[in-house]
This record gives structure tokens, sequence and C-alpha cells, in this order.
């Protein structure tokens, strides 16, 4: 089963927010159920908080 990411979930695991721990925990639990997918808006609200550098070493490191 493929888990769609909300971009709130990202910004907690980029921006080490409070809820980071479980965010970072639910994206490791969705993607070994099956895999994780980004939408295009969830990209672009994503992106600012992101160098394209970043963004693309982000994008491959969780396999989306």
């Amino acid at each position: 089963m493929l888990t769609a990411i909300d971009s709130s979930v990202l910004l907690d695991v980029l921006a080490d927010s409070e809820h980071a721990d479980r965010s970072e925990a639910a994206l490791r639990r969705a993607m070994a159920e099956g895999g994780l997918i980004l939408c295009e808006c969830v990209v672009a609200e994503v992106r600012p908080a992101l160098s394209e550098r970043q963004m693309v070493e982000f994008v491959s490191d969780w396999q989306l």
C-alpha cells in the first residue's frame, strides 16, 4: 500500500519540530508497509524549506 505524505509531516522532520520523532517513525512505518508518495502540492509547500540539492537528497533518501 502506498501512503501519500502531507507537507506538515515532512516539515516536522525537516525542521526537527517537537513532533519530529513521531513523524519520522510514522514515515518509516509507512515506507515499510509499501512505500511513500508525494503529490505536486506537497513538493511545492516543502520546496522553500530546502535548497535544490537538499530536496533531491531528501527525495532520494526517503525513496519518494
